[in-house]
């Protein structure tokens, strides 16, 4: 009857761990309020993008005498043949009030080249290019980042690009910002082009492969990378202190072609041809690196808390074996404040860890309650045997539960193994037990 007592107990004290979940849930998300108004006036994450070319036409439809009955304006956008991008970062972290995040500076050095227009234009006889209007532009996802001009050396000429697009461009991403320039050419030159400029985020820096063949070195002082997107790294190298990182993307690795036209509708806006509908900035390519937190302090709190029922569970039995094997009588008050007492480990564990470390915050918490059980303990049995083996089991208890939140790999395999062999140890002791009833208890 007792066991099934203990057991409604558990149950019930899986109330006050749904609200300590509640209160590392909001934690959490002040820590975010607290990281996205340190970014915001510094640069958030950022997306790199190559040069590409816009040539604006007009294409006649013509009647069977060969007059021209209408004419439609468009866009026709050109990639470079190669783009090779070096991106060196450094990374440091901003603090507001206890809160911490990562931020990052890159320079950012560009250079490739675009075949002649000849070469790269479609050639109909219904199609006139206005190649006086040609634009060269870029992409900037947040120009609170940019912290340098760009100046692009342009075959032998040099030019400033500058925000927005000329007056007949009206394309555009509003999560991103472009930066262009009017240039004249020699259509039957190719383009070679180069340019370096820095550029502070968050969070992640990314690629768009949007050339022939891109090519991207990428260092970084920070050693914990998270690599994510459409393509891994060819080539990376990780020591305690740098991370190199190198990718070399062809272009049937990626979707869009080299160049695709943008046709103006009847109302004047553009609207995206049956060859263009996903070209524009092919965002399904994109690849690049998080700059993953070690400190991931309220993840590892809120797997914890997870695990609370565990704690709770073998914490209770080892009390009921003390119970039974010394002859004392513990109270169902007396366990209540014990399971009230490992929930509030976690109080402990979160408020302490946001102002120290997780390792050392884990271990005065831990400490705190095994000490604090223990001597609640020694009030009822008044024998020192075991208070020392029930401070053992919760000294076992919350290091397998550090253990496991430490582990990235095989937690669940480590985690099954010990409560098999922790079931194995309530078996033997439940065999050792006399369960029929004693008159001489209360």
């Amino acid at each position: 009857m007792r066991l099934v007592t203990l057991g409604v107990l558990a149950v019930i004290l899986l109330i006050p761990q749904f609200l300590v979940d509640a209160i590392v849930s909001e934690r959490q998300y002040s820590y975010s309020e607290a990281q996205r108004s340190i970014a915001e006036p510094w640069g958030q994450a950022q997306t790199i993008l190559p040069p590409r070319i816009a040539v604006p036409y007009d294409q006649y439809v013509k009647d069977k005498k060969g007059r021209i009955i209408e004419t439609h304006k468009g866009l026709s956008f050109i990639l470079p043949d190669s783009v090779s991008i070096q991106a060196d970062i450094s990374t440091d972290y901003r603090y507001r009030g206890i809160y911490r995040t990562l931020l990052n500076q890159s320079k950012v050095t560009v250079t490739g080249a675009f075949s002649a227009l000849e070469n790269s234009l479609p050639q109909a006889d219904n199609r006139y290019y206005y190649v006086d209007q040609v634009a060269i532009f870029t992409d900037v996802t947040d120009l609170v980042g940019l912290k340098s001009l760009v100046r692009m050396k342009l075959n032998t000429s040099t030019i400033e690009l500058k925000p927005g697009l000329p007056s007949f461009m009206t394309v555009g991403d509003r999560d991103r910002h472009p930066l262009s320039a009017l240039i004249s050419l020699d259509q039957k030159q190719p383009i070679n082009f180069s340019y370096t400029y820095e550029l502070n985020g968050s969070e992640a820096i990314s690629f768009l492969p949007l050339a022939g063949t891109t090519y991207v070195r990428l260092h970084s002082d920070y050693p914990h990378p998270s690599f994510y997107g459409a393509l891994l790294p060819n080539e990376r190298t990780i020591t305690d202190s740098a991370t190199d990182a190198s990718w070399k993307i062809l272009y049937v690795n990626r979707y869009s072609p080299q160049q695709f036209d943008w046709a103006f509708d009847d109302d004047g806006d553009l609207s995206r041809s049956s060859n263009a509908s996903d070209y524009y900035y092919d965002t399904d390519s994109s690849f690049g690196m998080k700059f993953r937190e070690t400190r991931n302090l309220y993840g590892l709190v809120e797997r914890a808390v997870k695990y609370g029922i565990l704690l709770i569970v073998f914490t209770f039995l080892t009390f009921f074996f003390t119970d039974q094997f010394t002859n004392t009588n513990i109270p169902i008050v007396g366990y209540l404040l014990v399971g009230l007492a490992l929930i509030l480990f976690y109080t402990l564990l979160l408020s302490i860890a946001e102002y120290l470390s997780f390792g050392p915050a884990f271990l005065i918490s831990a400490l705190a309650i095994t000490i604090q059980i223990s001597v609640y303990l020694y009030g009822f049995v008044r024998r020192m045997t075991p208070v020392i083996f029930c401070s053992g089991v919760l000294g076992i208890l919350y290091t397998f539960l550090y253990i496991i939140l430490r582990m990235e790999t095989f937690p669940l395999l480590i985690g099954s193994i010990f409560l098999f062999l922790m079931l194995g140890v309530v078996m033997y002791l439940s065999q050792r037990m006399t369960w029929t009833a004693d008159p001489t208890r209360p």
